[in-house]
């Protein structure tokens, strides 16, 4: 399990749904503009004081490679700037949407 999910309802002509782990500080966005990763923000869910948030998005389907190049890089980036617990947080809590 990683960092993301696809989701299976919802898909649009030009867009995929994705719902992915962000921290606070938006880190991926960064990585979104260097990678030229256009997405579209839809939902921004996070409980209580956690410091990690659900961010539910739709992705150009032509950039979506790249945006799982960023989901891959966004875990490095996480780990440099001292989120040691970001993938064992994103096991538990992206578990809920695959049944899990």
């Amino acid at each position: 399990m990683g960092n993301y999910l696809e989701a299976k309802r919802g898909k649009a002509f030009f867009f995929r749904r994705f719902v992915f782990v962000d921290d606070l500080n938006y880190s991926s966005v960064s990585l979104f503009y260097r990678n030229k990763v256009r997405i579209k923000p839809r939902t921004v869910a996070r409980k209580g004081d956690e410091k990690y948030q659900l961010v539910f998005c739709d992705v150009r389907k032509k950039d979506v490679p790249m945006f799982i190049r960023s989901m891959e890089e966004l875990k490095n980036k996480m780990l440099l700037i001292g989120n040691l617990d970001y993938e064992t947080w994103c096991e538990e809590n992206m578990a809920m949407f695959q049944g899990g």
